[in-house]
């Protein structure tokens, strides 16, 4: 014999599938509000495709070699100087060879 007493028609049948939907809506929320703010940034360049890419890395190689290869001032006021690379380093060896080399 069974004591379940509880009537046929409940009013309390669909209130599960509810409370599952609410759930289910609340970690989906939860995972976009996660998502969106740990999302990693757009590049600020605008570059969305490897030509473009390529090409602006084309550009600052470029960009990287004149500066390597020229003379300019860095602080004008400092007498601070930007020298070719192959004069910078024939500078150092003649330093090292007289003695004269900052320590």
């Amino acid at each position: 014999m069974s004591d379940d007493n509880r009537p046929e028609s409940s009013s309390c049948r669909g209130i599960p599938l509810i409370t599952t939907g609410i759930g289910c809506a609340l970690l989906l929320v939860v995972v976009v509000y996660v998502y969106g703010k740990h999302r990693p940034a757009a590049l600020g360049d605008g570059v969305r495709t490897a030509g473009q890419r390529m090409e602006n890395l084309q550009k600052l190689h470029d960009n990287e070699q004149k500066l390597a290869s020229g003379y300019s001032w860095v602080d004008q006021g400092k007498g601070v100087v930007r020298l070719p690379l192959s004069r910078a380093v024939e500078l150092t060896v003649e330093e090292l060879k007289s003695g004269t080399a900052a320590k």
